[in-house]
């Protein structure tokens, strides 16, 4: 892999990957998918100094792995907000039912970046934009979290047919996290680490709606950078929420910031830095991580 490239966010370089088709939109401000997917020219952002208090070597879910380069964090300190004092590794997002939902419906759609029938403009800007991150997921360490409270998800009890069904989906997506980081523990291990709630968190459970504050609350516990969601109300609730809190973020807006972290899919989201991670080595990792997520899509 060649050298970490750019002593600053404002300095990445390298050559453009195009996207495997062009992706549109009419829609502008913060939120807009980009014309073409990693397309975006980095624009960097000021690191900021925050309280960190998880050790990341304590999370087994940032091992290191085979699912390919992950990201420097100082380019974005407010985006690797469970990184703590690490400098290299993985982007770690817990996912909303809702996205995983959207997923299981129109994945094969999304990752083939081929019309959505049946969604209006702004909703399928947002399933767009999920398929960015997919992308980006195929070639860079970004690892989905299934945190325990999404398995329980519900106001009303579904059928045990569907129920089996959600938990197979939910099975394949951790199948995926697995080879990625396979001394994460043993199934029965996972999530049984603790990390106090701080004040700010708990102020933050607190005006969440009671399903919500729970899933937040467990993917705080979890240690992730970001808690990908679709749902208004948690997004109210906790989208303005400081670090170390999760970056509490609808598909759009998680786009367009690891979109700012350079326009190669290869090479954004790293910094030149003494001991860089990825300062050498392959460009990408296993293809073997596609496989499972693939397959919870029916592709």
């Amino acid at each position: 892999m060649p050298d970490c490239t750019g002593s600053s966010p404002d300095q990445m370089v390298g050559p453009r990957l195009p996207p495997r088709h062009p992706q549109t939109t009419e829609h502008g401000g913060d939120d807009a998918v980009s014309t073409f997917r990693f397309e975006l020219v980095a624009t960097g952002r000021a690191a900021g100094s925050y309280y960190r208090c998880m050790e990341p070597t304590s999370n087994p879910l940032r091992a290191l792995g085979d699912g390919g380069p992950g990201f420097c964090f100082d380019i974005d300190r407010d985006l690797f907000r469970g990184a703590g004092d690490a400098a290299d590794g993985p982007l770690l997002i817990a996912l909303d039912s809702n996205v995983i939902f959207d997923l299981e419906r129109y994945g094969s759609l999304i990752l083939d970046q081929e019309h959505i029938p049946g969604v209006d403009d702004a909703y399928r800007e947002e399933l767009e934009a999920l398929g960015a991150i997919l992308d980006l997921w195929m070639v860079r360490d970004i690892r989905f979290i299934v945190v325990p409270r999404t398995r329980h998800d519900f106001k009303k009890s579904p059928s045990p047919e569907r129920l089996a069904a959600r938990e197979r989906l939910f099975q394949r997506i951790e199948d995926a996290l697995t080879f990625q980081a396979d001394d994460w523990g043993a199934e029965h291990q996972r999530f049984t680490w603790s990390r106090p709630v701080t004040p700010a968190t708990r102020a933050v459970l607190d005006v969440s709606p009671g399903l919500d504050a729970l899933m937040l609350e467990s993917a705080w516990s979890a240690g992730v950078d970001a808690f990908l969601t679709l749902d208004a109300g948690v997004i109210k609730a906790a989208g303005a929420a400081m670090a170390p809190f999760p970056l509490v973020v609808k598909p759009t807006q998680l786009a367009n910031r690891l979109h700012k972290l350079g326009p190669n899919p290869f090479l954004s989201g790293r910094v030149d830095h003494p001991d860089c991670l990825w300062e050498g080595g392959l460009p990408f990792g296993d293809s073997g991580k596609w496989v499972p997520l693939l397959e919870a899509l029916f592709i």
